[in-house]
């Protein structure tokens, strides 16, 4: 059986599997903490990057979350504009969302339920942008209120694996 994945999601999908086969954690090690992908889609191309100009580094933000702007900019391709990643693993599942966000449908998928990214994907068409946030389960809802007075399209709040 053959399985095919878009341009780019093999490495991440390697490196998920390099990470999930890792031997196990040393006796007594702490688990990370749970983490929430936040996004906001905004319409403009530009929006997203001069919504986070303004927020990024200031409260609710925390300095240990990962942070990326993109947008769609109507070729078919979904651009990555700005990156801030603290951490192998929420840097590891940051490139693998940003890797899925190619426009259509993933040939893997056909018949599952929607995922936060297949959501993510529909909103993010041609000319918006959005902002992805990858943050504690604690400082997410701040975030997301945040993200939601800066007016976007829509704002969504899901929680993530990064271990």
């Amino acid at each position: 059986m053959a399985i095919n994945f878009r341009p780019g999601a093999a490495a991440i999908v390697l490196v998920a599997a390099i990470i999930l086969a890792a031997p196990g954690r040393a006796a007594g090690a702490q688990a990370a903490p749970p983490r929430e992908l936040v996004y906001a889609v905004y319409d403009g191309v530009d929006a997203a990057t001069s919504v986070y100009a303004g927020i990024k580094g200031k409260p609710p933000l925390p300095p240990t979350g990962s942070y990326a702007v993109v947008a769609n900019d109507g070729s078919g391709q979904v651009v990555v504009l700005e990156r801030q990643a603290n951490g192998f693993a929420q840097t590891a599942v940051l490139s693998g969302i940003v890797a899925l966000l190619s426009p259509g449908p993933d040939p893997n998928r056909a018949g599952a339920e929607p995922t936060p990214v297949d959501s993510l994907r529909a909103a993010l068409s041609p000319g918006t942008s959005a902002i992805l946030a990858i943050v504690d389960q604690q400082s997410a809802p701040a975030v997301a209120q945040t993200l939601q007075q800066t007016h976007p399209r829509q704002v969504l709040s899901q929680r993530v694996t990064t271990q």
